[in-house]
C-alpha cells in the first residue's frame, strides 16, 4: 500500500481491514493476469522492447510470487519486493532485474532494445504453471458492506 496521503490522516483501520479480509487468489490472480497481459502485448509481440516494458511485467509477475508465497499484501516498493522475494527468483533474473533498475535509475529505460530471452523464458514458465493451494476466503458481502461504511462514516 502507498504511503502517499492525500488528504487528512493515514486510515489506520481500513489499513487494517484490508490486510485481514485480503482475498490471496484473487489478488494473485490479478497481478498473474497483469504480468501475462503486459508481455504478450509489450514484450512477446515486439521485435524491440524497452527495459521499462520489462519492468511492468516484472513488478506483477514479483508482486504475485509475493502474494503467493507470503499470502499477504506486496509492498509497493519494487526493490523490496525483489530482495525480500531473493530467494525464490532465479539468480540471473535477480540480478539481471537489479540492473535493470540501475537502468532506470539512470532515466535509460526506455531505450529499445532485443528481447531477453532469458527473461521472457522465466515469465513464460511462470504464466504457464499451475499454481495451487491458494487462499480463496471469500469475505461475506454484507460484513464487507457494514465495515466499510463504519470505516467511511468514521473519518
Amino acid at each position: 500500500m502507498s504511503n502517499i496521503i492525500y488528504c487528512g490522516k493515514k486510515n489506520e483501520t481500513l489499513i487494517d481491514f484490508i490486510i485481514e479480509n485480503f482475498n490471496q487468489s484473487t489478488l494473485f490472480h490479478h497481478y498473474k493476469s497483469l504480468c501475462r497481459n503486459n508481455y504478450f502485448d509489450f514484450i512477446k509481440s515486439k521485435n524491440k522492447v524497452t527495459y521499462k516494458k520489462y519492468l511492468y511485467s516484472f513488478r506483477e509477475l514479483i508482486n504475485a510470487l509475493w502474494v503467493y508465497h507470503n499470502n499477504s499484501i506486496p509492498p509497493i516498493d519494487f526493490r523490496e519486493a525483489i530482495e525480500k522475494n531473493k530467494s525464490i527468483i532465479e539468480k540471473s533474473v535477480y540480478l539481471k532485474l537489479k540492473e535493470i533498475i540501475d537502468i532506470k535509475s539512470k532515466g535509460k529505460e526506455k531505450e529499445l532494445i532485443s528481447n531477453i530471452d532469458f527473461l521472457d523464458k522465466y515469465i513464460e514458465d511462470f504464466i504457464n504453471e499451475e499454481h495451487k493451494n491458494l487462499n480463496n476466503n471469500k469475505t461475506d458481502i454484507d460484513f464487507l458492506n457494514d465495515s466499510l461504511r463504519n470505516i467511511v462514516l468514521n473519518i
